[in-house]
């Protein structure tokens, strides 16, 4: 679920920021913004961080980077199991005793006060538990999504028709939404009001009809 992309931060950097962290209040706090596309586009770091540890913090990421936040687990927490269609970056900037729970694999991973920025497949089921007294901030970054050009693409929309609509949806259909944007045949992904949109090669329709559809309408067009 986890490996190392190789890119590593000066400590000294990591200190700094870790004593820069009362103005993260809420649990998620963004620091960039979309210049399109937020699945697709470049992003760019908002005027209160510019020219900011943070920003410069995020000029070590690789270039394919989107939405950056700084998100807090309290004390004790954890979150709800999911994935996640686009993958993410991790840099670990305060917090000990916290894992990364991979619950296909069924392997933990400690999140060390390390200087190095990880890539994460978030396409498996997954979550994170903070098991100390203090807080934990990540720097979380999601990865871009690259456009597709599709051959003989179908236009489909899911909408979850059940009760814990978005616990289900994370659960059964990002995995799968997921695989497929890693075998370049999703393109143009959106949310909408009521559920998501995109377009998807004809010839894998089939792996979107061994989903639960007592969960979801799926139309295609």
């Amino acid at each position: 679920m986890l490996k190392s992309t190789g890119i590593s931060l000066p400590y000294t950097l990591i200190e700094t920021a870790g004593k820069n962290l009362d103005f993260f209040k809420d649990v998620k706090n963004v620091l960039n913004q979309p210049s399109g596309n937020f699945f697709y586009d470049s992003w760019e770091v908002k005027d209160t961080f510019k020219g900011t540890i943070w920003d410069e913090i995020l000029s070590f990421f690789p270039s394919d980077i989107g939405e950056a936040r700084i998100i807090r687990l309290g004390s004790g927490k954890c979150y709800l199991q999911h994935a996640d269609i686009d993958d993410r970056y991790h840099l670990n900037i305060a917090g000990e005793n916290s894992y990364l729970l991979d619950l296909h694999d069924q392997k933990i991973h400690q999140i060390f006060n390390d200087n190095f920025v990880w890539q994460m497949d978030a396409g498996k089921l997954h979550t994170a538990i903070n098991c100390d007294t203090d807080d934990r901030y990540q720097l979380v970054v999601r990865k871009l999504i690259k456009y597709t050009n599709l051959k003989n693409p179908l236009q489909v929309s899911i909408t979850p028709i059940c009760n814990k609509a978005r616990f289900v949806f994370d659960n059964e259909v990002s995995p799968v939404l997921n695989r497929l944007v890693k075998n370049q045949v999703l393109s143009n992904f959106s949310i909408i009001n009521n559920g998501v949109i995109f377009d998807l090669e004809a010839d894998f329709v089939k792996i979107l009809q061994t989903l639960n559809t007592n969960n979801y309408a799926i139309t295609f067009n």
